[in-house]
C-alpha cells in the first residue's frame, strides 16, 4: 500500500501563566488519515506544561504534564483507528450544508511562572495526496 506522512512540526513560544499561556495546534489532512501520534519538547528554566489532545472539539484522552525537557509522547490513538479528512470538497446535493469537521488538535498551556518554548510534533500515515 502506498502511503504519506502527514505531519506538522512546529515551535511555538508561550509566556508565563497569566498572558498568552495556551496555543491550539492542528493536524490537517485532504484524505482519511491513521496511525496518529504527537509529541511536545520544552524549553524552560521550569517546566510546567499541559498539553490536552481533542478531536473534533473534544477532548480525545486525558491531559498529559508534561514537566521534563526530553521528547515527551502526549498522545497516540489505537492502530487500527482510522481519522476522516479535516478538508471536505463537497457536500451530498441533499444535504443544506457540511458536516462538522472533525479535527485532531493539540491545546497546549503553560502554567510556570516563565515563558516556554514548546517544540511540537504532530504525525499520521494517509494515502497520498493527503496533504
Amino acid at each position: 500500500m502506498n502511503v504519506t506522512h502527514l505531519e506538522l512540526a512546529r515551535r511555538i513560544k508561550l509566556e508565563a501563566a497569566g498572558g498568552a499561556d495556551s496555543a491550539t495546534l492542528t493536524l490537517e489532512s485532504g484524505t482519511p488519515y491513521r496511525h496518529y501520534c504527537a509529541w511536545v519538547k520544552v524549553y524552560a528554566t521550569t517546566i510546567n506544561v499541559s498539553v490536552q489532545p481533542k478531536f473534533g472539539g473534544e477532548n480525545d484522552g486525558a491531559a498529559v504534564v508534561v514537566n521534563t525537557a526530553p521528547p515527551n509522547k502526549v498522545f497516540q490513538v489505537p492502530i487500527e483507528e482510522w481519522r476522516p479528512s479535516t478538508r471536505l470538497n463537497k457536500k451530498h446535493p441533499d444535504d443544506e450544508s457540511l458536516p462538522v469537521i472533525l479535527k485532531s488538535e493539540l491545546v497546549i498551556t503553560n502554567s510556570a511562572a516563565v515563558p516556554a518554548v514548546v517544540d511540537v510534533w504532530m504525525m499520521a500515515a494517509a494515502t497520498p495526496g493527503g496533504a
